[in-house]
């Protein structure tokens, strides 16, 4: 749920000064939030706390929102795909270096080295920015064709509801169950439906009373507005 907290109180904060400012000062307020993140990490590091405080983790959104003003932006398709390859070149290669850093990383949590926290956490959001940014600039291409392929497109219909209740389900099975590789494969398979019957029965019907909400409102508008 932290992680839902930080992406919310970006909601809340980012909007406004994407109304308010243009496409300059927007990027420059980024630039400025991302550095200020690094310093946050750097010098203000507590350990796994850190990968979950708002003033530490804020950047990893501001680089998706880089992206979108790229995308929108009238920088012309080759420099556009030159500057996402580009900078997930330099996120792969900083990731390396930093795992190299950590030999013994399959045995400890990633989340209490200082190195991975300030620049592994970096080269993360680097990295994940430009697959966006390249998946939407190669949309509905036949490189791109297995993620319409419909399993994975289920896994994406249900992901917010997974990305909800795998914590848990995983919690209760370690009350239970030493974690072997069979027990992680039935937690995962209770996990899907877990989240299949989130989806059905909770998000599916909240939507549609949205929806349902919305065009009544369209079809009273010039009603209410005489």
């Amino acid at each position: 749920m932290w992680s839902l907290s930080v992406e919310e109180y970006f909601y809340l904060l980012w909007a406004p000064v994407a109304l308010c400012l243009n496409r300059k000062w927007l990027g420059i307020t980024g630039i400025a939030i991302c550095l200020t993140a690094l310093m946050f990490r750097c010098f203000f590091f507590v350990g796994n706390s850190t990968c979950e405080s708002l003033f530490h983790r804020f950047d990893a959104l501001i680089y998706g929102a880089f992206v979108a003003l790229l995308v929108s932006s009238q920088v012309s398709r080759k420099l556009l795909q030159a500057i996402f390859v580009t900078t997930g070149g330099v996120g792969i290669v900083m990731m390396a270096a930093v795992l190299l850093t950590m030999p013994a990383v399959m045995n400890k949590n990633i989340r209490e080295d200082h190195i991975f926290v300030v620049f592994g956490l970096l080269a993360l959001s680097l990295m994940s920015a430009c697959v966006v940014g390249l998946s939407v600039m190669h949309s509905g291409s036949k490189p791109l064709a297995l993620l319409r392929w419909s399993p994975l497109r289920f896994i994406g219909t249900i992901s917010y509801s997974l990305y909800l209740s795998h914590g848990l389900v995983y919690l209760c099975f370690l009350q239970f169950c030493q974690p072997t590789w069979t027990m992680a494969l039935v937690a995962l398979v209770l996990s899907i439906g877990v989240s299949w019957l989130s989806f059905r029965y909770i998000e599916t019907p909240l939507l549609a009373g949205k929806r349902v909400k919305a065009l009544v409102k369209a079809q009273l508008a010039p009603v209410l507005g005489s």
